[in-house]
């Protein structure tokens, strides 16, 4: 219907009348509700076109494009761009909106949600508890963008480390939809999975396994084993697995997940790197090292292609490489790969933890080739930022502290230095032992 109102309008009006411009985003909406990710991004990067050259910037049909498209550059992956287009398009909302209109909480949690993903929690968490309590106080706490805003608060919640908070959000997100719209509709399930992730990050896997097999049942049954929220519930369950160290089961589930994603979008597209990305670690828990060499060196050639040299995508592939090398004791190759990644992070993530784990592993890279003298201040960095940021960490990433810190113990005992190795040593002896951990 969408296709045939958009066709309509333009055979009457033109490609260029108001009515035929919002129709035409209307369509890319559509897409995108179905899962054509890139068309839907090509119609709006269109229409947007349109809409300023035609109607002018102060347009509503052209606020509305913008503010689009700036969630389309989000879930592509362009996140620079995409902070930028919505923070001037929130900027022009509240100048001639006011802070409670509809439009601007939009634009404000859009922002929020850009901030998250560029790890500046500094930013979102603010934007995000503002847009909450403003949508509770004027449309109640059971209606959709409430819960939406719910959602978002809880991811940048527990990306801060908050989880207590953030579980608290998801349930309560989850319960309400379901109360609203009942238990398999899109939306419900859509929480659904979000309350299971919440749970997996917090190393609850027991608690998430029923939601995220019952999400799955009910998808397949209601969307389609194709659509990309569906899509997205399999890669969940498939690292689940892997999880509780069901190893074949995860890379059964990721493959097929994997191959759905291919058929679907092209290989560059972030949503099948990320697919491929969790196979990758699904192939190194199972102890198929040849398997995940291949995948790895086929994502990472792929994303050279498509992103930016300082995307933080790259840098997370770029860690994953390194790191296999330096596991097969190509300590050369792995120094170069930790040495691109750390300076994608530190221009793009400075503050991030993954930041000061990078830092950590090029040092234990470097002390593994005897680089002594380089590789000590990167060591004591490492692993400091990431005591420091420690509470930021989500449970189950929260070892990468203990391993900078055998690092450092290697490294003392390496060099010879015994006064550094007790005080090391002693340190590693306050670490909850293996029994004591959640």
């Amino acid at each position: 219907m969408f296709e045939e109102s958009y066709r309509l309008h333009k055979d009457k009006l033109g490609p260029d009348d108001p009515d035929t411009i919002i129709s035409m985003h209307n369509l890319a909406l559509g897409y995108d509700s179905v899962g054509q990710k890139q068309k839907s991004l090509d119609y709006l990067e269109e229409t947007t076109r349109r809409a300023k050259l035609k109607l002018g910037m102060d347009h509503p049909h052209t606020r509305i494009c913008l503010a689009s498209l700036g969630v389309g550059y989000l879930e592509a992956g362009k996140h620079t761009e995409a902070v930028q287009m919505i923070k001037e398009n929130l900027d022009w909302c509240k100048a001639r909106l006011g802070l409670d209109h509809p439009q601007t909480l939009d634009s404000m949690l859009q922002l929020a949600e850009g901030y998250r993903v560029l790890m500046k929690l500094d930013l979102a968490l603010p934007l995000a508890e503002e847009v909450l309590n403003r949508r509770r106080s004027k449309l109640g706490q059971d209606h959709p963008r409430t819960i939406n805003s719910m959602q978002i608060l809880a991811m940048t919640y527990q990306d801060a480390g908050q989880s207590g908070k953030a579980l608290a959000l998801y349930q309560e997100a989850y319960q309400l939809t379901k109360n609203r719209f009942g238990h398999d509709h899109p939306n419900t399930l859509s929480y659904m999975v979000s309350l299971a992730l919440a749970y997996k990050k917090d190393g609850q896997f027991d608690q998430a396994l029923p939601l995220y097999q019952e999400a799955l049942r009910l998808m397949n049954s209601k969307l389609g084993a194709d659509h990309p929220t569906t899509l997205a519930c399999m890669q969940n369950l498939g690292t689940l697995y892997s999880n509780l160290g069901k190893h074949e089961d995860s890379v059964q589930l990721l493959e097929e997940t994997l191959a759905r994603r291919r058929v679907k979008s092209d290989r560059g597209h972030p949503n099948t790197q990320m697919t491929a990305a969790s196979l990758m670690d699904a192939y190194r828990k199972a102890g198929k090292s040849n398997e995940e060499e291949t995948l790895l060196n086929t994502l990472l050639a792929d994303t050279r292609k498509v992103v930016p040299i300082d995307n933080t995508w790259l840098s997370i592939l770029l860690a994953r490489y390194a790191s296999l090398k330096f596991d097969l004791r190509l300590f050369d190759e792995s120094e170069q790969l930790f040495r691109e990644c750390l300076a994608i992070r530190e221009k793009t993530q400075p503050d991030a933890w993954t930041t000061y784990n990078t830092m950590s592993m090029l040092g234990g890279t470097l002390e593994a080739q005897k680089k002594y003298t380089e590789a000590e201040p990167l060591l004591l960095k490492g692993y400091e930022g990431m005591k420091q940021r420690e509470k930021v960490i989500s449970a189950i990433a929260r070892f990468r502290i203990a391993e900078g810190l055998d690092r450092l113990i290697q490294f003392y005992t390496a060099t010879n230095k015994p006064d550094e190795l007790k005080k090391w040593q002693a340190e590693k002896d306050k670490l909850p032992k293996p029994a004591e951990k959640k």
